[in-house]
């Protein structure tokens, strides 16, 4: 019998910043400006902060995603986080 490891999943910021920002040479002001909010917020997500669902939504819309891809990816690491908080 095999045991199963779980890895870590790639987060919110992680996949934001690699797939996405970096390839496309998105700047955080150029990212934030295309949700229409701060800097912050744009920062907040890349250092995976407690993204919330509707900054996500703005995040898919900005970029030309689905949101589900964004709030599924969050809702995964959250699960992890969770499951592996001993």
């Amino acid at each position: 019998m095999s045991t199963v490891t779980r890895r870590k999943p790639s987060g919110v910021g992680a996949i934001l910043k690699d797939e996405f920002m970096h390839p496309l040479d998105i700047s955080v002001g150029e990212l934030a400006n295309r949700m229409g909010v701060s800097d912050e917020v744009v920062t907040n997500i890349m250092n995976e902060g407690d993204a919330g669902s509707d900054d996500l939504i703005k995040l898919a819309e900005a970029l030309g995603t689905s949101s589900a891809f964004w709030l599924n990816s969050k809702n995964n690491t959250d699960a992890w986080k969770a499951g592996n908080s001993n």
